[in-house]
């Protein structure tokens, strides 16, 4: 009898700790839009932009254990776990306990209907990154960096779910359309000729006066004004 109550209570120490480990942790996920002081902005879904604090307590998990400075840059995807107090504040604000971040980068080779897959060159090889629906969608040829959860299916090609991704963009308004190409004026005020041929993808109307992103490799020339090649151009709401 004692024996069987010593494992009674051994089993129910064990399903307590089961239901502790299975209450999530607070956490919030956004994107980088810059640093303030004592901490880092972030937008989020759930509460719009956030200020995070963090110090030396805090914990890195994944690049910025690496680079702390890369992975706290603008447009930067990560996730911070804290103690649920929020304040009242405008913006509010939080303390990490952790900050994760997890992400690869390379360049589209190949585009399925909800997926894509990035070479991140050399011995990293090929990743099958699966798009979630309603996620904007990347094409053949563009640079991107993969934001993801930090699970990565042993399979070949591997594969992830992406949180979240950059690649290369121009944001702006344009000034002339012409044939093969249009002028753009970015939000910082630099100008831009875009060329384009039947490989760049169209989404919306174009026309003059109206607002663009640009999808581009990255690379601009050093004329006046610069060119680039559109690989995506998508009509933006005004």
């Amino acid at each position: 009898m004692k024996k069987m109550m010593v494992l009674l209570a051994a089993l129910v120490l064990s399903l307590g700790a089961l239901g502790a480990a299975a209450e999530e942790t607070p956490r919030l996920s956004g994107v980088v839009i810059g640093l303030e002081a004592g901490g880092i902005l972030i937008q989020t879904q759930e509460a719009g932009e956030v200020l995070v604090k963090f110090g030396e307590e805090t914990q890195f998990e994944g690049s910025g254990q690496a680079n702390l400075q890369e992975a706290l840059t603008p447009g930067a995807y990560l996730t911070v776990l804290y103690n649920g107090v929020m304040t009242r504040s405008l913006p509010p604000q939080i303390t990490a306990d952790k900050i994760i971040q997890h992400k690869i980068s390379g360049t589209v080779t190949q585009v399925n209907e909800n997926s894509v897959l990035v070479d991140q060159g050399g011995e990293a090889g090929e990743v099958l990154v699966h798009l979630p629906e309603g996620m904007r969608p990347l094409f053949y040829g563009s640079p991107v960096t993969v934001y993801f959860s930090g699970i990565m299916a042993l399979s070949y090609p591997a594969q992830m779910g992406a949180l979240h991704y950059t690649t290369p963009t121009l944001t702006g308004t344009v000034s002339q359309v012409d044939d093969g190409f249009f002028l753009m004026t970015d939000d910082q005020g630099l100008s831009y000729r875009v060329n384009c041929d039947d490989g760049t993808h169209f989404e919306g109307a174009m026309r003059e006066g109206g607002r663009v992103s640009v999808y581009y490799s990255g690379a601009a020339t050093f004329s006046l004004p610069a060119q680039i090649y559109g690989i995506a151009v998508f009509q933006e709401a005004e």
